[in-house]
């Protein structure tokens, strides 16, 4: 099939390894961290929103602000963990992640938000699924 098909354009910049967005991987990222170290408890009641980013140091480390949203206070208290322990392991987890798959360091600033009946909002999961 490769030596078939004609020659065109590239989609997208010859350095690009995906068409998936830095802000869409980190999120990812610490949604699989967040559901795997909270086990059964609510992982299908969290969403992850990348709230900010910003390139510094000419380059070479992103900074992020992430809210793991969850639906309820008691999910908070599971998300964060017993004296933020839970929070940091997420953070210390997604952190040695994204370093292996950036060409510079990444530093998450994570935090929990309650946003109850997100599940309802059609605006927000159509927005989860694009």
């Amino acid at each position: 099939m490769l030596l078939t098909a004609p020659n065109g354009e590239p989609f997208y910049p010859l350095d690009y390894y995906t068409d998936q967005s830095p802000e869409f991987r980190i999120s990812e990222v610490v949604r699989e961290k967040a559901i795997n170290l909270t086990r059964q408890e609510i992982p299908h009641q969290l969403y992850v929103e990348v709230a900010d980013m910003e390139m510094h140091s000419q380059g070479t480390q992103l900074w992020a602000r992430i809210f793991i949203c969850v639906e309820r206070d008691s999910q908070k208290g599971i998300v964060v963990g017993k004296k933020g322990e839970l929070i940091r392991d997420i953070g210390k987890q997604a952190t040695e992640e994204l370093n292996g798959l950036f060409p510079y360091q990444v530093k998450l600033d994570i935090r929990v938000k309650v946003r109850p009946k997100w599940r309802k909002n059609e605006q927000l999961l159509k927005k989860l699924i694009s």
